[in-house]
């Protein structure tokens, strides 16, 4: 027989794993990525399990970091030419998070817009709420290359984009939900004992997801 030809089929990383076996139902499988600069910060949160995809964009990045983190991201995206500051906010925030560094030109504006718009079929981005948000479309745009990329698949279960709007959101920080005891127990981490373990009476993982949310 002849050399049997190999291809990758799918890249697997922290953030893109579809593996039911591995995947808790109850949690969404979060993918950030964060592009800043320019006194304008934007984020992406993308839960490649379900779709569900989300763009923030905001004037203070350890507000923009904080809002992602009370999410539970599995991974991080950042542009190869991110500064030091950047980096080191992320850390901070994100703690040891896995951090994949991506090619800058996935995270510009104009490129990113237009594979968004591609993607959705779309002329203008209005209806997502992102117009005027570069900083949102640029780190959506990357989020969902890197999904199409690693995962060798069209995305098709992506089929919106919403901004959450920062201004109108009380963020607690790291330290706050974690003496709160809101998702995890400081003794364990574990969901059982925690704020949303006692009040979680839910039947289903959307549910579930939901009540976390």
């Amino acid at each position: 027989p002849g050399i049997v030809r190999r291809e990758i089929v799918r890249s697997v990383t922290p953030g893109t794993v579809l593996d039911e076996d591995v995947l808790d139902a109850t949690r969404a499988a979060w993918l950030v990525a964060v592009s800043a600069g320019d006194g304008a910060n934007g984020a992406a949160l993308l839960d490649v399990s379900t779709g569900d995809f989300r763009a923030f964009q905001g004037p203070s990045l350890s507000a923009l970091l904080e809002a992602v983190a009370a999410h539970e991201p599995r991974e991080v995206l950042l542009p190869s030419d991110a500064s030091a500051a950047v980096r080191t906010a992320v850390r901070d925030v994100l703690g040891t998070l896995p951090v994949t560094e991506r090619e800058a030109a996935h995270f510009d504006a104009t490129r990113a817009g237009a594979f968004l718009r591609t993607h959705f079929g779309v002329a203008t981005l209005e209806a997502f709420g992102v117009d005027g948000a570069p900083r949102a479309v640029a780190a959506a745009g990357a989020a969902l290359r890197y999904l199409k990329d690693t995962q060798r698949t069209e995305a098709r279960h992506v089929h919106a984009l919403r901004r959450v709007p920062l201004e109108s959101t009380l963020v607690l920080d790291e330290t706050t939900r974690t003496n709160l005891e809101v998702l995890r127990t400081m003794r364990d981490g574990s969901r059982s004992g925690s704020l949303l373990g006692v009040v979680d009476r839910t039947v289903t993982a959307l549910g579930a997801r939901r009540l976390a949310e």
